[in-house]
């Protein structure tokens, strides 16, 4: 009996130690991260190998490699800016998985983005061979048949459900009508004080360099390589190996920032350093064993900076407005990409080659890298989420157990049970 006690007396103050406010990272947790690697195999995946068309539409059409670079520009925009297409799966995933992951929240999300990199190394040469046997037409039809698999991932998704949740819910039915929850919610989803907080407004800064600097090697190294006399299926091969380095490098990436020796925005502005320089050094490459090796190099490093996007924004304003954070992220990212390769597409026509516009655009990368250096929790190692105004909306903090009072239960209970066994 005295045994039987002490056994459940060790349970009771597990139970009761736990916060039910925290997610399990087990369970449907993974699924999530099953659903955020399917998304972005199929999305990103696929918008980084579209450089194999890009030759195709230059020679198809006659026009200048600064006009057809708009193609795949308007494509990145109307999905990050315009929250359309695609960015109906990809916001709402890529702002759950840090709701169901904290401990291993690095880990998570260099999971769920190795579907970039590893569709990568499958698309581009399959869409090479696509457009081998079906022409461009037929194989954007193929490709669009593959994207539509997106269904399947959305299916998995579920929002998580927490303790605080659940008691907001009900504070929100007895005192609201729900055309007001409609609206409020509506209003809620693009939260623009965000903007109030200098730390967010100076990553969004240097988001907008970084991307505007990272999304031309996607569109133009598959031309790059052909101007330097590869063939197609060489040039095709240079994503690949870029997209490989690029997939093996996202866990790494998320299992270090795990480690916790470095913050996330420090291990962020490393990334995004060593990714400007890659840049900077990809015109040197002149032969394909030269162009291969600085592809990849490249690959390790922006492979390594994309788990860490994501691991910033709930230090800089909470897991609770991660919704509105990424969404805004990713508009951020779309002006980004919307620039970046018809920019570099003008400075080929006019220098003749890549050269300059890896210059350019390295240099973009390192600046935005050093904005983001400025962010007030870089040199002190803390996070500095924003903090909203308490108002009459909000789940009170009394109606989360607090640590005293779960101790004093404890307490009460051992004291009983220790009577229990005298007797």
């Amino acid at each position: 009996m005295t045994d039987l006690c002490q056994v459940a007396h060790r349970v009771l103050m597990v139970l009761l130690s736990q916060d039910l406010n925290a997610p399990s990272e087990g369970g449907w947790a993974w699924m999530i991260a099953l659903s955020g690697f399917m998304m972005n195999a199929l999305t990103f995946g696929a918008i980084r190998s579209m450089g194999v068309f890009f030759v195709e539409f230059v020679h198809l059409f006659n026009k200048l490699s600064s006009e057809v670079s708009w193609i795949a520009s308007i494509s990145i925009a109307v999905l990050q800016f315009a929250s359309f297409g695609w960015a109906l799966v990809y916001t709402p995933t890529m702002s759950t998985i840090p709701k169901y992951f904290v401990r291993r929240r690095g880990l998570a999300l260099g999971l769920v983005l190795t579907g970039n990199g590893l569709s990568s190394i499958l698309f581009s040469p399959l869409f090479q061979v696509l457009i081998d046997i079906y022409s461009w037409r037929g194989a954007l039809v193929i490709i669009s048949a593959i994207v539509l698999n997106l269904c399947i991932s959305g299916a998995l998704l579920r929002p998580i459900r927490m303790l605080q949740d659940h008691r907001h819910g009900q504070a929100q039915a007895e005192n609201h009508s729900k055309c007001a929850l409609f609206l409020r919610k509506l209003t809620s989803d693009l939260d623009l004080s965000l903007f109030r907080n200098r730390g967010f407004v100076m990553f969004q800064a240097g988001n907008l360099l970084i991307c505007t600097g990272t999304f031309v090697v996607y569109v133009h190294l598959v031309s790059h390589g052909k101007t330097l006399g590869l063939s197609s299926y060489e040039a095709a091969f240079l994503m690949s190996a870029t997209g490989l380095a690029d997939t093996c490098s996202r866990p790494l990436s998320g299992w270090f920032a795990d480690l916790k020796l470095l913050t996330p925005l420090q291990l962020l502005v490393l990334w995004s350093s060593t990714t400007g320089l890659s840049l900077l050094l990809l015109p040197l490459g002149k032969t394909f064993p030269g162009i291969m090796a600085l592809g990849v190099t490249y690959g390790l490093n922006i492979g390594a900076f994309a788990p860490m996007f994501f691991a910033v924004l709930p230090d800089l304003v909470t897991v609770e407005r991660m919704t509105s954070a990424v969404g805004l992220s990713m508009m951020v990212v779309a002006f980004g990409a919307l620039l970046g390769p018809p920019f570099s597409g003008f400075l080929r026509d006019l220098t003749g080659g890549y050269t300059v516009s890896f210059l350019v655009f390295g240099g973009l990368t390192l600046a935005g890298a050093g904005i983001m250096m400025c962010i007030p929790s870089f040199f002190t190692g803390t996070s500095l989420p924003f903090r909203m105004k308490k108002s009459s909306n909000l789940p009170h903090t009394e109606d989360k157990p607090s640590v005293s009072s779960t101790l004093m239960r404890l307490s009460s209970v051992d004291q009983s049970l220790d009577t229990s066994m005298n007797i």
